[in-house]
């Protein structure tokens, strides 16, 4: 259970959000409502540890990102950008590259997943292409593989379907229902979220 309570987002000595709170259990997804300049995206990086710290006011299972260790923590609580970055090489080395880190739990890439997971997001064989060559499309979602890959608990997601046509968006949302079915817990930022699905509205802790 990913715990979020009275949390406060600052940008400096400015507070964009103030008293945000919410649970988010294993398999459940949550979007994240407000305009633009807001600081969702802030909230989303400092719930794990890449903007600041957020104390004691953000939980995994009752403990903080500083009793788990930086590290641990955002493999667990893995943030996904809304604009992916592929380094130099193949697109089977930016897959592998994060279990070779000092921080690396020791496990394994498992190629036999990424090249099923990709081909189920319409990227069949392109494991050994160079990453710079793909589409904006096709990076945002290896990089998701690569995100996933790793195995978190929580997946912080950042406008995952922002360079895809309405089909693709569909697919990917789909995907992810795959996920969640398998204990994935999804925050989301996005402007086309699915009629019913629940949400937290921002504007109102507007700081």
């Amino acid at each position: 259970m990913l715990a979020v309570r009275e949390l406060d987002v600052r940008m400096g000595d400015r507070a964009l959000l103030r008293g945000v709170s919410f649970e988010l259990a294993p398999g459940e997804a949550l979007t994240l409502r407000g305009k633009s300049g807001l600081g969702k995206s802030t909230l989303l990086r400092t719930i794990a540890g890449l903007h600041a710290d957020p104390g004691d006011a953000v939980t995994l299972d009752g403990r903080s990102a500083r009793a788990f260790g930086v590290p641990a923590w955002r493999r667990r609580v893995t943030y996904l950008a809304q604009a992916p970055v592929m380094l130099e090489g193949s697109v089977r080395e930016n897959l592998a590259r994060p279990f070779t880190y000092r921080s690396a739990t020791g496990a394994a890439f498992d190629s036999a997943r990424a090249e099923q997971w990709l081909a189920e997001l319409d990227l069949p064989g392109v494991l050994d292409r160079e990453a710079a060559t793909l589409s904006g499309g096709e990076k945002q979602r290896v990089h998701l593989v690569r995100a996933l890959l790793g195995g978190p608990a929580v997946l912080l997601a950042d406008e995952p379907t922002a360079s895809l046509d309405p089909e693709g968006r569909a697919r990917l949302l789909d995907w992810l229902d795959t996920r969640r079915g398998e204990g994935l817990a999804v925050l989301f930022i996005r402007h086309d979220p699915r009629q019913g699905e629940r949400a937290l509205d921002l504007e109102a802790l507007r700081g």
